[in-house]
């Protein structure tokens, strides 16, 4: 500390200097007292040169250590200004890229896509600003005094999942929780970190949104990683709220009140869409046509409650027969429709005739109407392939395939170009 002095620095080096000076000048004085004044002459002269080169020095020293303390200070002062400055645009960049995923986040539930796209499309964006190992969207439960969760996406370094309940390697209490407390969970165990904030859209909790990551550093510098992390977490999930919310309400504009099926509006929506992924990517996808055989005479000799009874039975088979990637809509009256991607003719051909198999062995009670009522459906299959252009040609291979089936005597699924099979 010393050193830094320039005073201190000055004086240490002259300091022998004048050590030499105040020498001579005893030396002289000594000989002046004893009357050899002519031979103290040169000691006194020999002082005063001592004297002269000390404070030389001393001055000299004590500027370029001042001089040299000053651009020290000045140096500190741009190295903290840069260190600033450094820090201003980190922050000004991370705020920017929150912006764009909120803006991107905004933007996906404007386009005409599935769900599915949508979420993946979220999924992205999520992955993108956070980068976590794990990233889990909640929605609250549907069925009152559920406390299960549905994970409606799951995202990892390895795989994509949609919809379904809460898998048991998940955990479903810390969401329950931030969901019921409508604020932000941490669990830290190490360099890992689980952070989960409620989804609120107009003041609604409806679901959460869930991140697990790691990060590296000692404990003050993940504390703050931390809470950046989980700022971001809560900004961008204001508007991951609100896009569920809007994916929700659009669903339910587009859903059948009776059966709980997508409605003919939401079919065209989304026929449109595969059938584009198609015409890009050449995925697979099928379409089944299944219709309630004899249905107008179930209305007419048992009414429309009873008819109501077999379409909603029916649809509920539909619905429980649906695999991961199969979406169910009420095209017509007692028409369905189902559209089956990434597992083409074959799995929809599994499909469809486990549906025809259940229908047929089901009964549908009535209330008042005593003996339960049986019912069958036929089934038409058409696959995309090359050459189609509009999704039109597609269902109309598929009609053409239904027509088939009831003209072979109904009760058995057809296929677009079979002959008819025997049920």
């Amino acid at each position: 500390m010393l050193l830094k002095r320039p005073i201190v620095v000055g004086t240490l080096v002259g300091g022998p200097a004048f050590v030499a000076a105040l020498y001579f000048f005893i030396k002289a004085i000594g000989l002046a007292w004893t009357g050899a004044g002519d031979n103290a002459f040169p000691f006194m002269l020999s002082a005063g040169l001592f004297v002269l080169y000390g404070s030389t020095v001393t001055v000299a020293v004590t500027g370029v250590q001042a001089r040299g303390a000053r651009l020290s200070e000045e140096l500190d002062s741009t190295r903290k200004a840069f260190e600033d400055e450094t820090l201003r645009r980190r922050t000004l960049a991370g705020e920017v890229e929150l912006l764009s995923a909120m803006r991107d986040v905004s933007r996906i539930v404007n386009d005409e896509a599935s769900l599915e796209d949508m979420l993946s499309a979220v999924a992205r964006v999520l992955d993108e600003l956070l980068h976590a190992e794990e990233i889990i969207i909640f929605n609250r439960p549907e069925q009152a005094g559920d406390s299960e969760p549905i994970v409606v996406l799951y995202k990892s370094a390895d795989e994509i999942r949609f919809r379904g309940k809460v898998h048991a390697n998940l955990d479903r209490l810390m969401a329950s929780q931030c969901m019921v407390t409508r604020s932000l969970l941490r669990r830290s165990e190490g360099e890992a970190l689980t952070s989960c904030a409620p989804l609120i859209a107009d003041g609604e909790v409806i679901g959460a949104l869930q991140m697990t990551t790691t990060i590296p550093g000692g404990r003050e510098e993940r504390t703050r990683a931390a809470d950046k992390l989980e700022q971001a977490l809560m900004d961008i999930g204001k508007h991951v709220a609100l896009a569920l919310k809007t994916i929700s309400l659009a669903r339910t504009a587009t859903r059948d009140k009776l059966t709980g099926l997508t409605n003919r509006g939401g079919f065209q929506r989304d026929i449109e869409v595969f059938f584009s992924r198609c015409l890009q990517s050449r995925q697979k996808i099928a379409l089944i046509m299944a219709d309630i055989d004899h249905f107008k005479c179930v209305n007419d000799t048992h009414g429309h409650q009873a008819g109501d009874v077999v379409l909603t039975g029916v649809a509920a088979m539909v619905i429980k027969n649906m695999r991961k990637y199969d979406t169910a809509y009420r095209y017509g009256g007692e028409e369905i429709a189902i559209i089956t991607s990434r597992s083409g003719i074959e799995g929809a051909r599994v499909l469809a005739e486990r549906l025809r198999r259940d229908v047929e062995r089901a009964s549908f009670t009535v209330a008042e109407k005593g003996k339960p009522l049986k019912a069958t459906i036929s089934l038409g299959v058409a696959e995309f392939r090359q050459g189609m252009e509009t999704p039109q040609d597609l269902i109309a291979e598929a009609d053409k395939a239904l027509y088939a089936a009831k003209t072979a005597g109904r009760n058995r699924v057809q296929f677009a170009g079979d002959a008819p099979e025997s049920s």
